[in-house]
C-alpha cells in the first residue's frame, strides 16, 4: 500500500472513532441511568457536624486520631452497633450518619404503618427511592417517587415541591451499608426540605422485600 493509501486509511478511522465517540456520548446523555462525567462516583458522604451530638460508646469520637472531621461517624461498611442499639443488623455506623443530619431512623414496622395511613394516600406522606433506575424498575416500594441522587437532573426538579407539602418523607435505599439514602435525604433538606420531616427507612428494600412489604415494579 502506498504512503497515500496508508495516511487516507488512518483518517478515515480517526474519523469513524471520532463519530462513534460522539454518538456514544450523546446517547449516555438521553439515557435516565447515564454516566456523569464529572461526577466523583466514589465520593463518601462527609455530613454536617451537629455540635449537640454525642457519639456512641465504643466509636471513635469525631475527629480523633484523624484529619477528617467525619471519622466516627460514618464509619466502617457493616460496623454494627453498640448493644441494646435498635435498627437493623449491621447498620450502627448508618445510623449515627442519620442522626448527624438531624434525621429520625424509622423501622420495617414503622415504615409500614405509615404506608397504610390515610396520610400516604393524601401524599402528605411519601415514599421516596434512592437506587438506581435500574433497580427500582425492577422492584421499589409501590408509590415510591425516585430520586437517584447520582442523577438529580432527572427527578429532584419534579419531586422538590411535593416534598415540600408533605409531613413526613421516608427515604430507602437498598439498606444494610448503602448510604444513598443519606445522600438523598441530605439534597432533599439543601433543596429546602426541614429534617424534621425526612425519616430514613435503614433497612431499606431488601428488609422490605423480605418482610412482605408491599411492592410494584416498572415505573411509577
Amino acid at each position: 500500500m502506498s504512503l497515500r493509501g496508508t495516511l487516507t486509511t488512518v483518517v478515515e478511522v480517526i474519523v469513524l472513532l471520532v463519530v462513534a465517540g460522539t454518538l456514544a456520548l450523546g446517547a449516555n446523555a438521553l439515557r435516565p441511568d447515564s454516566v456523569r462525567l464529572g461526577r466523583n462516583y466514589f465520593e463518601k458522604p462527609v455530613f454536617p457536624i451537629n455540635p449537640g451530638y454525642t457519639h456512641n460508646p465504643g466509636r471513635i469520637p469525631a475527629g480523633e486520631g484523624t484529619s477528617d472531621p467525619a471519622a466516627g461517624l460514618v464509619g466502617q461498611a457493616g460496623e454494627a452497633g453498640p448493644e441494646g442499639d435498635g435498627g437493623s443488623e449491621g447498620t450502627g455506623s448508618h445510623s449515627s450518619a442519620v442522626e448527624q443530619l438531624g434525621l429520625q431512623s424509622m423501622t420495617f414496622d414503622e415504615a409500614l404503618e405509615m404506608y397504610h395511613d390515610d396520610m400516604y394516600r393524601t401524599r402528605h406522606c411519601i415514599f421516596v427511592d434512592a437506587r438506581p433506575d435500574t433497580l427500582y424498575r425492577e422492584g421499589h416500594i409501590s408509590g415510591a417517587f425516585q430520586l437517584d441522587p447520582y442523577h438529580l437532573e432527572f427527578y429532584l426538579p419534579d419531586l422538590v415541591d411535593i416534598a415540600l407539602n408533605a409531613h413526613r418523607i421516608v427515604v430507602y435505599c437498598t439498606g444494610g451499608d448503602c448510604e444513598d439514602s443519606l445522600f438523598a435525604a441530605r439534597d432533599l433538606m439543601e433543596a429546602g426540605v426541614a429534617a424534621d420531616r425526612i425519616f430514613v427507612y435503614e433497612g431499606g428494600f431488601d428488609e422490605w422485600k423480605k418482610k412482605g412489604g408491599p411492592m410494584a415494579t416498572g415505573g411509577q
